[in-house]
């Protein structure tokens, strides 16, 4: 092996063949493992963005009630305000989504809105910082039945 320094070319004896062959091989091993470890700390990175971002991140369900649904609705449930199905939406979206995917209103038939909603409203309550009172109850519940008689028509 040939070796161009200031001083011209010289030959470069077995010994320092081999430790310059080591420290390229050692060189280019760091590099590659560099490489490797910088690629899945940016893979990490990015679940734990993902799924970070999944849990505090406040789903939205696409219906929004309007003064036709309330008026709709008068004869089930007699003075309910467009404000209070924009309060039971909230109310739905914020808590519903604590312990599962939150559902379509439309998924489930208004006699089983009826038993899931208080059933659900206890295991929200049970849980540290979180209150649901009867009103916010009821107002879930309505908008649920509300915005699901909507959705299947």
């Amino acid at each position: 092996m040939s070796c161009f320094l200031q001083f011209g070319p010289f030959e470069v004896g077995d010994a320092y063949k081999t430790a310059w062959n080591d420290l390229l091989k050692r060189t280019h091993i760091y590099q590659n493992n560099m490489k490797k470890k910088s690629l899945l700390a940016m893979v990490g990175v990015v679940i734990l963005v993902a799924c970070g971002t999944a849990k505090n991140s406040s789903p939205k369900v696409e219906a929004m009630p309007t003064q036709g649904d309330v008026d709709r609705m008068q004869s089930k449930f007699p003075g309910m305000t467009l404000d209070e199905l924009y309060q039971g939406k909230q109310l739905f979206e914020s808590n519903c989504n604590l312990c599962h995917k939150l559902k379509k209103p439309a998924s489930e038939p208004e006699s089983e809105w009826k038993e899931i909603v208080p059933r659900m409203v206890k295991k929200v309550n049970s849980k540290e910082g979180h209150h649901i009172d009867e009103a916010g109850q009821e107002k879930i519940l309505r908008y649920v039945i509300t915005m699901g008689s909507v959705e299947k028509s």
